[in-house]
């Protein structure tokens, strides 16, 4: 295959992404929302046992990608993979109108997957878990500013590597492999994933028993963050597909046009 193929089955992608209705992009999202968390919780799982090795935390790190894998065979819609739609405004084959409706249903279905599932997870998680989910969710409440957006840019630049690639790929066998590398780098270097937060952090502070408005605002202020900064980082991959791949592509058409 020819590397333009790559942007080009990525523009398809994000266009019939685009094309669907607000009640199924919003079920789509709870579904993407439920596996992000099943994804985060078997990561938990893992690194708890042996939270001080590196070699596990890999090992750990690898299993979130369950997450994205599901999300990418399920053909469901996961916010951060969905700003992948920029590389479309890029092109004008879809309005700004369209990226913005389809973000909304998509956030708000992968938000209510997350809650669901953290209110499940409440009843069923085990109690040796609890300490390490109240740790995740301190250290995520307590980032600055600049480190949350930086961690949220670089996370969702390898989060939209992998749906690339993922999307690019035929065999079920390359698929897995372009999901699992990116996800695994990104868990393990502690980048921060909008939609796998509204997990963690809820499961944390529900476990420390701490729901004050003070935390409330401080998870607020952490989502905002990691929103804004993972909508930066898939401009950024739209914007290099576009001008490495797409661009080239659209002159010459141009050209013979």
């Amino acid at each position: 295959m020819k590397p333009d193929i790559l942007d080009h089955k990525v523009l398809e992608s994000m266009y019939s992404k685009s094309e669907l209705g607000n009640s199924y992009s919003f079920l789509l999202g709870i579904a993407s929302g439920v596996f992000i968390s099943t994804g985060a919780f078997i990561f938990v799982m893992m690194l708890h046992l042996d939270f001080f090795s590196s070699l596990n935390r890999l090992f750990a790190s690898s299993t979130f990608s369950i997450g994205l894998i599901l999300i990418i065979f399920s053909k469901t819609q996961l916010f951060t993979g969905n700003n992948l739609m920029i590389r479309n405004l890029l092109s004008k084959n879809i309005s700004g109108y369209m990226v913005l409706k389809n973000w909304t249903f998509v956030y708000l279905g992968n938000l209510i997957g997350a809650l669901g599932f953290v209110v499940a997870l409440y009843f069923l998680s085990p109690t040796v878990l609890d300490e390490r989910f109240i740790e995740i969710a301190i250290h995520k409440l307590s980032l600055g500013t600049i480190t949350t957006i930086y961690k949220a840019i670089l996370c969702n630049i390898l989060v939209c590597i992998a749906v690339a690639l993922a999307i690019f790929f035929e065999k079920k066998l390359f698929k897995v492999i372009a999901i699992v590398i990116p996800i695994t780098l990104f868990v393990f270097l502690g980048f921060e994933h909008s939609v796998a937060n509204m997990f963690f952090v809820p499961m944390g502070l529900i476990l420390k028993g701490d729901l004050s408005n003070m935390q409330l605002l401080l998870l607020l202020r952490n989502l905002s963050l990691v929103t804004f900064g993972n909508i930066a980082g898939g401009a950024l991959v739209s914007l290099s597909l576009y001008f490495f791949l797409g661009a080239k592509v659209e002159r010459a058409e141009d050209k013979v046009h």
